[in-house]
């Protein structure tokens, strides 16, 4: 098998849609030899800022020298960029014969009329092949979708746990309350394995808190003291940019040293220098200065209400063209009332794949708490109107966000634009 022809097997997969629960997965993993058992796995749940602490306990475990895989997604620039080997993309040769593997034992699986995998469920169990082969020292894990029934929550111990924000998101699989949705992402919770949790709302703290006490879990809590510490000593030099990144940051320096306390050779040195140094594109990230491009996957309210505080820190008074693209299932009208104050012009866009909300529905939208928006009939067309617009206007700014499956093509839109203008 060819990566080519790995890549096609993982893109066929994506008919079989988002199937919650974990007795498939079981199965295959029980069939490619039980890979999980016993991974050093650090799990980590919550509706925004999963990628992102990710990335800061990859920096921060770099900084000490400790090999580390992770898997997370959605994939914005590369498909290989789900699973990583330290900060390197699994390679070409690996990611074909280990998909080959878990194909093979798929394809057994449905020929025995038991359902075929998911593709995540595909993905999350060529991952922890790839992490038991390298024998690693920490192997961090983002949850897909919720926690209880994700195709990730399949270890039986943790080195912690960790949960970021919860708000309001994949309403028909995990609940309409934050109550409900909160209980599926304690389902990362393990017995006697110590838990990082933010402070959030007392509706969702209750749930955490129950749960954790129930399964006797050591709990370290981040609450807004913690916070502006970290962004009082790293005002302006986080690896990672925009105001919600501090939260992120925080909870990454309390599981590194929940991660100090079982033994992990870390210091504070570490941390401090693996906060500076984080990398994690698509998030808030600095494209290009002529004009000013930055790209944020703010793909739901509370995402949007961190870039707006982001755009209130650092944007200031300067015009903003917005481009947006956001899935169906997003609550996209809650986004606009959001973000259309901070927004001088804005310009729909539709996303890749069956899921994208058309650009031109999403115009209608917006049109009720934006007075000037249009759709473009291609990313491409979207951004030469952006940076078209921005040039004749003074210290202007363009933000793409919304859904991170279209990140990459704005990026490149962006770049292309640019190079033509050039000539």
């Amino acid at each position: 098998m060819t990566e080519e022809e790995a890549f096609a097997y993982y893109q066929k997969l994506g008919q079989l849609g988002s199937v919650p629960g974990l007795e498939v997965i079981r199965e295959l993993l029980r069939r490619l030899g039980n890979p999980q058992e016993g991974l050093p796995v650090v799990q980590i749940a919550g509706t925004n800022g999963k990628g992102s602490v990710g990335a800061f306990l990859r920096s921060i475990l770099k900084q000490a020298g400790i090999t580390t895989a992770s898997f997370s997604s959605p994939a914005v620039y590369h498909y290989r960029e789900s699973i990583l080997l330290d900060h390197q993309m699994i390679s070409s040769s690996e990611y074909a014969g280990y998909m080959e593997q878990v194909r093979f034992f798929a394809e057994q699986m449905a020929s025995e009329g038991k359902p075929h995998p998911t593709a995540f469920e595909v993905e999350t169990a060529l991952a922890f092949v790839f992490a038991a082969a390298h024998g690693v020292s920490v192997f961090l894990v983002e949850t897909g979708m919720g926690g209880t029934l994700d195709a990730t929550n399949v270890c039986r111990r943790n080195l912690c746990s960790v949960v970021t924000t919860v708000a309001k998101d994949h309403t028909s699989f995990l609940g309409e309350t934050l109550g409900e949705i909160a209980a599926h992402k304690a389902g990362i919770f393990k017995e006697r394995c110590p838990v990082v949790l933010q402070r959030q709302c007392p509706e969702v703290m209750q749930v955490l808190l129950s749960r954790a006490e129930e399964l006797e879990c050591p709990v370290s809590l981040v609450d807004c003291r913690q916070v502006d510490v970290v962004r009082q000593n790293y005002e302006g030099t986080l690896g990672l940019k925009g105001e919600f990144q501090y939260e992120n940051a925080s909870l990454a320096a309390c599981a590194a040293r929940c991660l100090i306390k079982q033994g992990v050779p870390l210091t504070e040195r570490h941390i401090r220098d693996g906060l500076m140094n984080a990398v994690w594109r698509g998030r808030f990230t600095k494209i290009g200065d002529l004009p000013e491009f930055w790209v944020d996957g703010a793909h739901n309210p509370n995402g949007a209400a961190a870039l707006c505080a982001t755009i209130q820190k650092q944007f200031a008074g300067r015009p903003i063209f917005g481009i947006m693209g956001v899935f169906r299932d997003k609550e996209a009208a809650q986004m606009g009332r959001l973000v259309s104050p901070y927004m001088k012009k804005m310009v729909t866009v539709t996303p890749p794949g069956n899921r994208g909300l058309p650009a031109q529905e999403l115009k209608q939208i917006l049109e009720t708490c934006c007075s000037d928006v249009c759709a473009a009939p291609s990313v491409e067309v979207a951004v030469q109107k952006a940076v078209a617009w921005c040039r004749c206007q003074s210290r202007a700014v363009m933000i793409a966000f919304g859904s991170l499956s279209y990140l990459k093509d704005a990026e490149q839109a962006y770049r292309d634009c640019l190079a033509v203008q050039d000539v």
